[in-house]
Formats: structure tokens, sequence, C-alpha cells
């Protein structure tokens, strides 16, 4: 693959992204990656105190 094709999957990507979570922001790297975090948690949709983002993403 090509470093151009790349770049533009990647703008693609977070653009969608931004759309479905970001509140008309574009997110950046660390907010897709706590995403990330959420799903791989297995949890589900839920609010996260100050602690257990600071025990688990950070």
């Amino acid at each position: 693959m090509r470093d151009p094709e790349l770049k533009e999957k990647w703008e693609n990507l977070v653009s969608f992204i931004s759309k479905e979570f970001g509140d008309g922001e574009t997110l950046d790297l660390q907010a897709i990656l706590f995403l990330i975090g959420i799903q791989e948690l297995g949890q589900g949709y839920r609010s996260f105190s100050k602690e257990e983002k600071q025990t688990y993403f950070i």
C-alpha cells in the first residue's frame, strides 16, 4: 500500500469516528485509542469515574 493511500484511509476513519462520537469535533489519536480501550474492556456504554479512567487507560 502506498503512503498516500494509507493517509487517505486514516483520514476517512478519523472522519467517520469523529462524526459518530465527536459531537462535531475532530477526535485526536488519544481519544480514538480511548474508544478502542472501552471496546476492548467489553463493558459496553457506561460512565467511568476519574479513578477508573486513570487505572484502565493510563
